[in-house]
C-alpha cells in the first residue's frame, strides 16, 4: 500500500537570521517572495518562499535543497513591499541578488537605501559575517 501526503503552509527555513531594511525601517509587510535560480547551463528556475522578519522560507525542503546545488551558478531574491501613505498604497518591486553560501551565514543584513520610486533605482547594501557589499539597481 502506498499512501501520498501534500502539506501546504508549511515553511522550511533557509535561514533564521534574514533581516530585510528599507530605509532603516524594519520591513514587516514582505510579499511576493521568489527565488530565481539559474545553473551552469543558464537555466533558470523560480521557487515561491516567504519572509517574517528574521525567517526566510521556502515551502518545501526540495525547493530549500535547489537553493544549495552544486550547480547553482546564481540567486536572485525578489519581493515587493507595500506602503501606505496618505490614504494611497505604493508598491516597490526589489530584486537582490545572493551568494548560496550566505545562507549558511549566522545573520543575513539587507538594507536598501536611497529609494527613487519614480526612477526605479535604489541602493543596497548585503552584510554578512565578514563581508558586506553594496549595488545600485537602475
Amino acid at each position: 500500500m502506498i499512501a501520498s501526503v501534500n502539506l501546504y503552509g508549511q515553511e522550511i527555513r533557509v535561514n533564521n537570521s534574514f533581516v530585510i531594511l528599507v530605509n532603516d525601517k524594519l520591513m514587516r509587510s514582505v510579499s511576493g517572495v521568489k527565488f530565481v535560480t539559474f545553473d551552469a547551463n543558464g537555466k533558470e528556475d523560480r521557487i515561491d518562499g516567504g519572509y517574517y522578519p528574521g525567517v526566510l522560507y521556502v515551502y518545501n525542503t526540495l525547493t530549500k535543497n535547489l537553493l544549495y546545488a552544486d550547480n547553482l551558478n546564481g540567486l536572485i531574491m525578489k519581493f515587493d513591499y507595500y506602503e501606505y501613505s496618505g490614504g494611497k498604497q505604493t508598491v516597490n518591486n526589489y530584486s537582490i541578488e545572493l551568494n548560496k553560501t550566505w545562507l549558511k551565514e549566522s545573520l543575513i543584513i539587507v538594507k536598501i537605501f536611497d529609494v527613487n520610486i519614480k526612477r526605479g533605482t535604489y541602493n543596497y547594501t548585503f552584510e554578512v559575517p565578514g563581508v558586506s557589499f553594496g549595488k545600485l539597481i537602475k
